[in-house]
């Protein structure tokens, strides 16, 4: 008897077991592997259906690993969205658990990453549908703390490829009264990203933040210190009153937010829990959507319906 190895099945036999011992089941191919779980493409042979089993890679996974499986089982039949592969059911293979999984007949976005660039259109596209793919999971209290391309989605890995910027921010229920505090979260990294790049890019944006901030240069730096390691030291800003402080901050992020996208440089920004958002964010964000100067632009933005009542700013728009 002779048996031929196809590249799931050597890979399986590196990892230090083999596959072939699966019962019920005709194996395809392998889609994913992690560190400690993999995932195959398989028939199941009873009705001659395609499906997808995930199990632990070890012969003898740690408990921690059986019981984050069962777990994952559990939680997946709570949901109930057409933008959720579907769980069939658990079942015992020798010492490991097997989750069968519905086969949608699609490929990880990791492996088209691997082949080619996503067009603009694509990624806008694809955004959306993974925006509205974790909002569905968000309804049943549920957090996706693994969203990548091999499960789909990790929507800054195109933006960067284009020499665009993803940048995000989270609002917080204990800091409401902070006014832009998630849109100040996203500036910050963004500043990170740009203090990476060469001097000389540097210096141009220093040129265009400075020629956009205007007068209110120090404000900026008082409000975000980190942006001071770009656009220099400043001089000292005449104190104003709070509301003037918050006006003109409102102007300054949106002719920051102008500037810093264009063809070149396509700019995407995320920013999650607007239930708890101030007042001041929601007239920011109302202005940028009424610009039309504004292009190469997607902002996304998410939140709990659960958790809204009829106080909070997000109740008036």
């Amino acid at each position: 008897m002779k048996i031929i190895l196809n590249s799931s099945i050597l890979d399986i036999n590196i990892g230090g077991w083999c596959m072939l011992g699966i019962a019920g089941y005709k194996i395809i191919e392998c889609i994913n592997k992690g560190n400690k779980n993999i995932i195959y493409k398989a028939i199941r042979e009873e009705d001659n259906i395609a499906v997808m089993l995930k199990m632990p890679i070890s012969n003898h996974p740690d408990i921690s690993i059986i019981e984050m499986l069962k777990n994952e089982y559990q939680i997946s039949t709570e949901i109930h969205s057409s933008k959720v592969v579907k769980i069939h059911g658990i079942q015992q293979n020798n010492n490991r658990p097997l989750v069968i999984m519905e086969d949608f007949a699609g490929v990880s976005l990791q492996s088209i990453l691997n082949k080619r660039k996503l067009t603009i259109s694509e990624f806008l596209d694809l955004a959306i549908e993974i925006t509205e793919a974790i909002n569905d999971i968000h309804k049943f209290k549920i957090v996706h703390n693994d969203v990548n391309p091999s499960n789909v989605n990790e929507i800054n890995k195109p933006t960067y490829i284009r020499n665009g910027h993803f940048i995000s921010g989270k609002f917080d229920q204990f800091q409401c009264d902070i006014p832009y505090y998630a849109l100040r979260q996203a500036i910050i990294g963004l500043i990170d990203h740009l203090l990476t790049e060469r001097k000389e890019k540097i210096e141009m944006w220093k040129n265009k933040l400075v020629d956009v901030l205007d007068g209110n240069v120090q404000l900026v730096v008082d409000y975000i210190p980190k942006i001071e390691k770009i656009i220099g030291k400043q001089s000292n800003f005449i104190e104003l009153p709070i509301e003037e402080i918050i006006n003109r901050i409102k102007i300054v992020f949106h002719n920051f937010i102008k500037v810093l996208c264009d063809k070149e440089h396509p700019l995407v920004i995320f920013l999650d829990d607007m239930q708890w958002a101030d007042l001041s964010t929601f007239r920011l964000i109302e202005e940028l959507m009424d610009d039309s100067d504004i292009k190469y632009f997607l902002l996304i933005i998410s939140y709990r319906d659960n958790e809204v009542d009829k106080t909070p700013p997000l109740c008036l728009y």
